[in-house]
């Protein structure tokens, strides 16, 4: 236990709560907390004296230290980041590019599109490869918003510069503004008429428990008031137009609750879509329990068109998704499960308006009724009575018009392809796996979902070389440019420096010749007639390599001596063919004393001729003299194999994104990634990138590693750097973003190797925290920062108050490794709100003055105090003191300071130090407004000059008769 005294007599209690309890940041039991005026002049109290110590802040940090990104707790692995380790700066070579816009809509290759919606200018929008897309009146097709590279950036700019992360809704409002549902980065935003973005709510608290909400279909009011669900958390909410966010629906509980009662205390299974009538009245799609649920325009709920539970017509239903109402009062709901989309009429008559039942793709021109659909996801109407319908497996958006006719409006049925004949890194791949490069350095991939194998040629253009989008098996003896392949998914080069392809849907390995461009079969006859675990005479062995059975093979090798190496994945076999085309299986069922293998899916072969094999179990090596056995490589199923200059094996693992090394001697190695997937990190080094689900790799003769980021649909490339120490992002360490960097700014600097393996965290000495701690020293244009805790892949610091400018220089120092120098830019102030725990948003760390823990279960009453904490200040008068512990005269900061709670203008009663805190962490009470309208989450944004605190920032704000405690 602590105890920190304030002014006078009071004091405050800080108990440290037990490992079950949750208080991420050890605000617990506090007795009182007094208030300061105006920073510098005395009012209910004075902040003097020690107060909250230096553990506080470190608490805290260490907290987020373990729970924030890089999930340190999660790498299981040797980690690479400590010094004289082989470091990699990733970059990111082919792939990614949005779709080339503006063009004919219909000659658009997309990925699954998610969402539809339409205004009254006859404009149609959807969202697809992390793009928001508007089709006009011409059936042209252009991107406003979206880079296709997932990720969250671009608030404040143009939307066509944003990054988007999975958005699956759009909504436009009758001003021209459009709101997206950005899923993955579980925010609304917001696209302004002159195209714009920013975001209007996020990271908000799930009622009940843990985590944040991800919102996935919207609807507007006739307000312009955004109404969204959430299936995870069960719920529907509303974004008011000022800011608020309310429960509409749903408890946080994922059941089924009886109608008739108030709708925030109803539980919903799988909320979906959403869509209000004519009158007002909101309707949502319960997908888990087959229903449509009305809200009335009182808050009562009731169930519409499903009233029992052993109704027949539930299950047309379940797994119900996007919903529209006409003005006749029809629904029509796009069901995922049955590829359908389903008419209910006002009296509650359902029907088939799309779709077959069946997935596919068949019928345009035709029938509505007749046509097939691939799990679609979303519907919209237009003034003319067009329905439109976002078929998210044939990649299409499809067109019924009122004479119930389909036809496609836009999409060609290719997965994100394009680029050919042009830059890679504008092209575009659907869903690369396997990789090889030649000895040129030429790269070759396989665009597995567009049955196609692409090259990148060195200083060239992105060509195919051999299939089409169309899946299938022919052209051998003829040019491999005219040849149809089936999922092409692992690749390598044979000693002559043939192209081999493993044809995984025609059961084949083909071979593209060199010189010629021909393209043969080498191994296999594409009959699946052996399936299971095969005894080896079962499979063709013993004869012409052509005339063998392949079940899926998924992965290939060769070796020096002209033989390959074959995972034959659903035979659970693996097979070599000698140099003279004769197969046999060398890995089966009860060889050995080995039990066998379980769907191997890659093999590689190291110099020494020893075989390694991935299957659904540890990664297995094969000696030449026949000895099996497991490696300590704890990969992830499906990995990818390689094998470098120096014998080591990369694969992926022990997360699904993260690339390791395992050395000739057995010892694992994480080089690349995290346990989080996602896509970010280029320019910075490898281990604070994030991948997603990569599922191809190769190396160079220079060492370069190439990775089929399979998930992001992109190539990157690991390029070794002779540096030992590397800075990948800078970030203000309560807000997380990464942006200008002030005067006494306390920050998290990510990266590789920069600092010692085991976690070190500051102690002050004679009332100061030291530059240098754990062996690592960062510097801020030269001027050394104090530290707070040093770790290999993260440091905190404090930006010495002596640093001005533009742009900042950051450097890190390792035992004598320094990094490159990392520019962010300054600036005059970055504040950024401290929360209680890792996501950045939701709660904010606030005391009441009761000595409470601000919480919904704790709100501060209006006109009640609470204190905030944060950072990015700037400068300080008295003039802030680099790594000083805070006592009298308290700083404060020289820049006007104000605080917005629920909108409005609170009054702010002290501003500056937190007393007994190291200088960079600023202390701010205030007043609650009598304006404010209560609520659970009520956002708080603190000003300091002309910058704002981070989005998504909430305080629980309660109705009282009697004033909460005013610091008296």
């Amino acid at each position: 236990m602590f105890a920190f005294r304030h002014g006078g007599d009071k004091v405050l209690w800080l108990q440290k709560p037990h490992a079950s309890e949750v208080d991420p940041i050890g605000l617990t039991a506090w007795r009182s907390l007094p208030q300061r005026g105006r920073a510098g002049h005395a009012n209910r109290g004075v902040l003097q004296g020690k107060s909250l110590r230096l553990e506080w802040l470190l608490d805290c940090l260490r907290f987020r230290l373990h729970a924030m990104k890089l999930r340190l707790v999660r790498l299981l692995l040797v980690t690479a980041g400590t010094a004289g380790a082989q470091l990699y700066v990733v970059s990111t070579v082919a792939g990614g590019a949005p779709p080339p816009t503006p063009l004919v809509a219909r000659r658009a290759s997309l990925q699954s599109t998610s969402a539809v919606a339409t205004d009254a200018a006859g404009h149609v929008y959807f969202a697809s490869s992390n793009c928001i897309f508007q089709i006009d009146p011409s059936d042209t097709l252009t991107r406003i918003a979206g880079t296709s590279r997932a990720g969250y950036s671009g608030d404040g700019g143009p939307a066509i510069a944003a990054q988007l992360n999975n958005p699956t809704a759009v909504a436009p409002d009758a001003a021209g503004n459009l709101y997206i549902a950005d899923f993955g980065n579980g925010r609304i935003r917001k696209i302004t008429a002159s195209g714009s973005i920013s975001t209007v709510a996020s990271q908000l608290p799930v009622p009940h428990a843990s985590g944040f909400q991800h919102p996935l279909a919207l609807a507007l009011d006739n307000a312009g008031n955004v109404y969204f669900s959430d299936p995870t958390a069960a719920i529907v909410e509303k974004l008011s137009l000022d800011g608020k966010v309310t429960l509409v629906a749903g408890t946080g509980y994922r059941d089924y609750s009886a109608d008739g009662g108030a709708a925030v205390n109803a539980s919903l299974g799988e909320p979906y879509g959403l869509a209000f009538d004519a009158a007002g009245n909101l309707y949502i799609v319960d997908s888990g329990y087959g229903r449509i649920r009305k809200v009335a325009q009182d808050g009562t709920i009731s169930s519409f068109g499903v009233t029992d539970y052993y109704d027949p017509n539930r299950i047309a239903l379940v797994g119900g998704t996007g919903m529209t109402i006409d003005r006749a009062g029809n629904f029509y709901i796009a069901n995922q499960s049955s590829s359908r989309i389903i008419q209910i009429t006002p009296d509650g008559k359902f029907d088939v308006a799309a779709g077959t039942g069946v997935a596919g793709f068949s019928g345009d021109s035709g029938p509505a009724t007749s046509a097939e659909l691939n799990q679609p996801t979303g519907v919209a109407l237009d003034a003319k009575g067009n329905l439109y319908i976002a078929d998210a497996s044939n990649y299409r958006i499809r067109q019924v018009s009122p004479d119930l006719t389909v036809s496609t409006l836009a999409g060609d049925g290719n997965f994100n392809y394009s680029g050919d004949g042009g830059a890679a890194s504008a092209a575009r791949l659907g869903h690369p796996q396997g990789l090889t490069v030649d000895s040129n350095g030429n790269l070759y991939v396989a665009d597995a979902v567009n049955h196609r194998v692409r090259k990148l040629s060195v200083n060239g253009p992105i060509a195919t070389i051999a299939g089409s989008t169309v899946a299938g098996f022919a052209g051998d003896n003829g040019s491999a440019a005219s040849a149809l392949l089936d999922q092409p998914s692992a690749l390598a080069l044979d000693v002559a420096g043939n192209l081999l392809i493993a044809d995984q849907g025609s059961g084949r390995i083909r071979k593209i010749a060199t010189l010629t461009g021909s393209i043969t079969t080498a191994v296999g006859g594409g009959v699946f007639a052996c399936q299971g675990a095969c005894s080896p005479n079962g499979l063709g062995d013993g004869g012409l390599a052509t005339n063998a059975e392949l079940l899926a093979p998924e992965g290939i090798a060769a070796d020096s001596s002209g033989n390959l190496y074959i995972a034959d994945t659903k035979d659970n076999a693996l097979r070599t063919v000698s140099a003279d085309a004769l197969i046999n299986t060398i890995v089966y069922g009860g060889m050995l004393g080995f039990d066998g293998l379980s769907k191997p899916n890659q093999v590689a072969v190291d110099r020494a001729g020893n075989l390694f094999i991935a299957e659904d179990g540890p990664i297995l090596k094969l000696t030449p003299g026949g000895v099996i056995s497991s490696t300590k490589a704890n990969a992830h199923a499906g990995t990818p194999l390689a094998i470098d200059a120096s014998g080591n094996l990369l694969f992926v693992g022990p997360c699904a994104g993260q690339i390791s090394r395992l050395s000739a001697e057995g010892i694992p190695t994480v080089i690349a990634g995290q346990c989080d997937t996602g896509y970010s990190g280029d320019g910075g080094p490898a281990l604070g990138a994030l991948f997603n689900n990569p599922q191809g790799l190769t190396v160079d003769g220079a060492g370069n590693i190439y990775v089929a980021d399979t998930g992001n649909g992109v190539i990157r490339l690991l390029r070794p750097t002779s540096y030992s120490a590397l800075i990948g992002a800078v970030v203000n360490a309560a807000s997380e973003i990464a942006g200008p960097v002030s005067p006494g700014e306390i920050v998290i600097l990510y990266g590789a190797g920069l600092g010692p393996a085991q976690l070190t965290q500051a102690q002050a000495q004679n009332g100061i925290v030291g530059t240098q701690l754990g062996g690592t020293v960062v510097t801020f244009n030269g001027m050394a920062a104090p530290l707070l805790y040093s770790y290999a892949t993260q440091v905190a610091a404090i930006v010495p108050y002596g640093v001005t400018g533009s742009t900042v220089q950051a450097s890190v120092s390792y035992l004598g490794q320094t990094s490159p120098a990392f520019s962010v830019p300054g600036a005059a102030s970055a504040p950024g709100l401290f929360t209680l725990d890792q996501s950045n948003a939701g709660p904010a760390a606030a005391v009441n003055a009761d000595g409470q823990i601000n919480s919904p279960g704790h709100p501060v009453a209006l006109g009640g105090y609470i204190s905030l904490y944060a950072t990015g200040e700037g400068q300080t008068e008295a003039a802030g003191a680099d790594g000083k512990i805070a006592t009298a005269p308290l700083p404060h900061p020289v820049l006007p300071v104000s605080v917005t709670i629920g909108g409005q203008p609170a009054n702010v009663t002290y501003y500056g130090a937190a007393p007994g805190q190291v200088a960079g962490l600023m202390q701010v009470n205030v007043q609650i407004p009598d304006g404010v309208a209560p609520g659970g989450y009520v956002p708080v944004f603190l000003k300091i000059g002309d910058t704002s605190s981070q989005l998504g920032v909430t305080l629980s704000v309660a109705v009282s008769a009697q004033r909460s405690g005013s610091f008296r």
